[in-house]
């Protein structure tokens, strides 16, 4: 059954430095100390946070290696708000107490590319089996594109589906993710009855299925607030094909980050006239006129997240556990706010270096991964 999927809303849920904001609120943090030091400390000590305070989860590369450098200190980083430099007043790494993970795995159904990757029951066994890299207090959900029917005769209704809510059940997670195949084979064969009586009711066969940002967003960016201890992040796998209207890319980034959310997108590989065509069309038509086919870049780098290609099924599972890799090696970072700022609701620019040598002068060339700013809420 011809179809055509512009699909919006894998963007927003792959929405997601993973800097966090805590003002006035309790977080378990190591507070200018190493992490075993804190481990020895009472729980109800180093509950005991209470301060208006920014925190940043950053992820730092090797530029060579790509691989995550897991031993940098304190004194190596610099973070600047507004262009003003901020003294740090929290820092962990991998090893010390950290956020449990909350991971959504958002799978489009309808994708255009790799919809053959998504039928593979291998390829999902595969990337079942990277789940088994998280630690066992994360938590992980599936979520896919759906369609229901409509009004007759009428197009299909664009919906999402939770597969399998937040569990650290991880053989509830891979039976959720063993199950894309026959959930795929469903949907077709809805469709197709879908078509089928709007046909026979005098109405299109041929469907314009279309996933809005809002309406998506209006089912993913609640759940972060039922995680406030948690690290959220969502794992897109669609094929970054959108139909976004101009400043909606800002919007979703902004809601993002607001949320703390972190986006990292599995992105289906197109092929060389898909390329060349999507790449003229937004070169072309989209961008003069503020608009845009992609947005799984743009958002990965306004929340701290990374993007991967996938070409073979393969590319599913090893993406998958790099990121998960990624997210368990961030640094978490963080500074206090003074009494006298104020609490303003807009969007306070973040950047955070490294300082160009180590301890023993050696010149470094490392890549940074942080959200681009952070929000405190107006004052009431």
């Amino acid at each position: 059954m011809p179809t055509k999927n512009r699909f919006l809303g894998a963007c927003y849920l792959a929405l997601f430095c993973c800097v966090t904001l805590g003002v006035a609120q309790e977080r378990p943090r190591t507070v200018g100390q190493s992490g075993s030091a804190a481990a020895q400390r009472p729980v109800e000590d180093v509950m005991r946070v209470n301060t208006r305070a920014v925190f940043i989860d950053t992820l730092v590369r090797d530029s060579k290696t790509n691989e995550p450098v897991r031993d940098m200190k304190a004194e190596d980083f610099q973070v600047f708000d507004d262009g003003k430099p901020r003294k740090l007043s929290y820092f962990t790494r991998e090893g010390d107490t950290r956020r449990p993970l909350a991971l959504l795995l958002f799978i489009d159904l309808w994708t255009q590319y790799g919809k053959s990757h998504l039928k593979s029951s291998d390829a999902m066994r595969r990337l079942a089996s990277a789940l088994t890299k998280l630690a066992p207090e994360d938590q992980v959900a599936v979520m896919v594109t759906w369609i229901e029917e409509g009004q007759v005769p009428g197009p299909p209704l664009p919906k999402v589906r939770m597969v399998e809510n937040f569990t650290r059940d991880r053989e509830k997670a891979a039976t959720a993710l063993l199950s894309v195949p026959e959930l795929i084979r469903q949907q077709e064969q809805r469709l197709e009855e879908i078509s089928q009586r709007s046909a026979r009711a005098g109405g299109d066969s041929f469907f314009d299925i279309v996933w809005s940002l809002s309406d998506v967003a209006s089912q993913v960016i609640p759940l972060a607030a039922e995680f406030p201890n948690s690290q959220f992040a969502v794992v897109g796998v669609i094929a970054d094909l959108f139909d976004l209207e101009r400043g909606e890319r800002e919007e979703a980034a902004e809601t993002a980050i607001r949320a703390g959310i972190t986006f990292n997108g599995l992105v289906f590989k197109k092929s060389l006239a898909g390329k060349m065509f999507f790449g003229t069309v937004n070169k072309v038509f989209m961008g003069p006129r503020g608009r845009s086919v992609r947005a799984a870049d743009y958002l990965a780098k306004q929340t701290g997240g990374e993007v991967a290609s996938v070409g073979q099924p393969d590319d599913l599972a090893s993406g998958l556990e790099g990121f998960i890799s990624s997210l368990m090696a961030r640094y978490n970072l963080g500074f206090n706010l003074e009494e006298h700022e104020q609490d303003d609701g807009r969007m306070h620019t973040l950047e955070v270096r490294i300082k160009p040598s180590d301890s023993r002068g050696k010149q470094r060339k490392l890549l940074v991964k942080a959200r681009r700013g952070y929000y405190t809420p107006l004052t009431r």
